[in-house]
C-alpha cells in the first residue's frame, strides 16, 4: 500500500473508527478513488476533453488551485453534469462545495489528503451518524463495507458483485495495516514496549517524507503546494512559529517527538524544547554509537549543522530520515525537504553524535533483555540492548580474549545478562567504541563463535590488543 494509505488508516484510527471499521472505509476508498486524492473521475477528463478541455488529475487539481477552474466549475464541470473528485469521490455538488470551501479557508490544495480526511470525519460525525456509529463500534470488517458502500457512498450498483470486490479491498487492507497503533491511543497504552515506543516516531517521520518547505505561509499542510526556499514549514508553525523562515531540521526532529507522543512527554524526551539548535542537544550526549530511535547530530566544518532521526542500523550503514535536506547523497543541511537517506558510518566524523530519547518517558517498558546460556550453540544473532557512550579511535583494532572463559554481555558491567561465553585465545574485533564502569573500559565487540555472531560488551581486562 502507499503512504498515503498508511496515512489514511492511522487518521481514521486515531480518530475513533474501529481497526475493522477504518478497513470498511478504506476499501470503499480504494474502490472509488484508489486512494489518490487528486483522482479526478475518468468519465469526467473524458468528457472535458470531447469538449476541447484536456486535463489529467494533477493539471485539473492545479487549475482549482489557482482559481482556472471556478467553484461553479468545480462544483459541476460540465452544466447539468455531476462528477466526482478525491479520495470518496464526492459528487453531489453540496458535498463537493463543502470540500472546495475548507480547501479554501485552509489555504491549502483541493487535492490535500489530510484536509480530505478532516471533511470526510466531519461529514461521518454530522450527516451519517449512523455509518458513523458502525464504524466506531464494529469489529467485522464486511459490515463495515457494506455501511460505507450502501449508507454514505450509495453509488447506482450496491449488488453482490460490488460488495465483495469493496469488502475484498477491505479485507486486504486490514490484513496489512492491522495491528499499526495511531498516536493518540497508543499513548494511552500502559504496557508497551520501547521498541514500540521507537517505531511510533518512526511511523510520523515516514509519513512526512516528501514534504517540502514553502515560499511563504500559504500552503503549510501541503506536502508539494508552494513550494520554495524560505524556510516556512508547518514544523515552525506548530513547534515555535517565532523561529518562522529559519532553516529547520532540528525543528523538525521536534515535531516529530510532539507529534507522537504530545508536548509534555517530548519536552522530556528530548530534555529542552524546542530542540532547534544542533549544538544545544549534542552537548547533552558522550555517544558516538549509532542505534535504532536515536537522534543522529551531524558534525562537519568544526560544528554540529545538521539533524535527524535513525530508523536502521545494518553493520556500517544507516538509515535516517531528516527534515530540511535533499535526496543528494552526502550531509546536505538547508536541502528543503523531508528525505530518507543512508550513511555509511565510516565516512561521517567521527564526532557525530547520537541522542538517545529515554522513550521510557512515554510510558514504554525497556525491552527485556534475554540472557544466553554459556556455548549456547545456536545459528541467531546476538546483539546487545545496551550501547557504547564512548569512542576513541586508538582502540579500535583486533583484541584476543587472555581469560580461561569471558562473559559477552548485553551491556557494560557484571551486572547485565550474558549473550554468550568465548573461550581463550577467540578473536574479537572492536571499531573504537567502549563504556566506561569504575576505572575499567567494557568494549563493545563484535565476534562469530560457534556459528553465532554475537555483538556485546567484554571487560577490557581479559582482552589484549593485537599488534598486528
Amino acid at each position: 500500500m502507499t503512504e498515503t494509505a498508511r496515512k489514511v488508516w492511522t487518521y481514521l484510527v486515531e480518530h475513533g473508527l474501529t481497526e475493522a471499521g477504518a478497513a470498511g472505509m478504506m476499501g470503499n476508498i480504494q474502490a472509488e478513488s484508489g486512494i489518490i486524492p487528486n483522482r479526478v473521475e475518468i468519465l469526467c477528463l473524458k468528457r472535458l476533453r470531447e469538449n476541447g478541455k484536456n486535463y489529467t488529475d494533477e493539471t485539473y487539481t492545479a487549475a482549482v488551485d489557482s482559481g482556472k477552474i471556478s467553484r461553479a466549475e468545480f462544483l459541476n464541470p460540465l452544466p447539468g453534469k455531476k462528477y466526482g473528485y478525491a479520495l470518496c469521490q464526492w459528487t453531489d455538488p453540496s458535498r463537493k462545495a463543502g470540500l472546495y470551501d475548507l480547501c479554501k479557508s485552509k489555504g491549502v490544495s483541493i487535492g490535500d489528503a489530510d484536509t480530505q480526511l478532516e471533511f470526510l470525519l466531519t461529514e461521518l460525525k454530522t450527516s451519517y451518524a449512523g455509518v458513523y456509529k458502525t464504524l466506531t463500534t464494529t469489529t467485522d470488517i464486511l459490515t463495515a463495507s457494506n455501511a460505507v458502500l450502501t449508507k454514505f457512498e450509495s453509488p447506482s450498483d450496491c449488488g453482490a458483485a460490488v460488495r465483495q470486490t469493496r469488502y475484498n479491498y477491505s479485507k486486504t487492507i486490514y490484513d496489512e495495516f492491522k495491528g499499526i497503533v495511531s498516536p493518540a491511543k497508543y499513548n494511552a497504552q500502559t504496557a508497551y514496549t520501547e521498541k514500540q515506543a521507537i517505531q511510533k516516531v518512526i511511523d510520523i517521520a515516514t509519513m512526512e517524507i516528501g514534504y517540502l518547505e514553502k515560499a511563504s505561509l500559504s500552503n503549510l499542510d501541503s506536502k508539494t503546494a508552494n513550494a520554495g526556499s524560505a524556510n516556512y514549514t508547518k514544523y515552525w508553525r506548530d513547534v515555535y512559529p517565532e523561529f518562522q523562515g529559519q532553516p529547520w531540521c532540528a525543528c523538525f526532529v521536534s515535531w516529530c517527538y510532539m507529534k507522537t507522543f504530545g508536548l509534555d512527554v517530548a519536552k522530556k524526551m528530548l530534555k529542552h524544547w524546542p530542540y532547534t539548535y544542533c549544538p544545544t542537544l549534542a552537548s547533552m550526549t558522550t555517544s558516538h554509537n549509532p542505534r535504532v530511535g536515536s537522534i543522529i547530530i551531524f558534525y562537519r566544518n568544526g560544528v554540529y549543522a545538521h539533524t535527524g532521526i535513525v530508523i536502521e542500523v545494518s553493520g556500517n550503514t544507516i538509515i535516517t530520515i531528516e527534515g530540511n535536506t535533499s535526496g543528494a547523497s552526502g550531509i546536505i543541511a538547508n536541502g528543503g525537504g523531508v528525505c530518507r537517506k543512508a550513511y555509511d558510518v565510516s565516512t561521517l566524523s567521527p564526532n557525530t553524535k547520537y541522542f538517545h530519547p529515554d522513550y521510557t518517558l512515554a510510558g514504554a517498558v525497556k525491552d527485556p533483555v534475554k540472557e544466553t546460556a554459556p556455548n549456547e550453540d545456536v545459528t541467531s544473532e546476538k546483539r546487545a540492548t545496551s550501547y557504547a557512550d564512548k569512542y576513541d579511535k586508538d582502540i579500535a583494532g583486533t583484541y584476543t580474549v587472555t581469560a580461561s572463559e569471558l562473559n559477552i554481555r548485553n551491556g557494560a558491567g557484571k551486572k547485565f545478562g550474558i549473550l554468550g561465553v568465548i573461550p581463550k585465545g577467540t578473536k574479537v574485533a572492536n571499531y573504537g567504541y567502549y563504556s566506561k564502569v569504575g576505572k575499567v573500559k567494557w568494549l563493545y565487540i563484535q565476534v562469530v563463535y560457534k556459528n553465532v555472531k554475537y555483538t556485546g560488551f567484554c571487560s577490557g581486562t581479559y582482552l589484549k590488543k593485537d599488534n598486528s
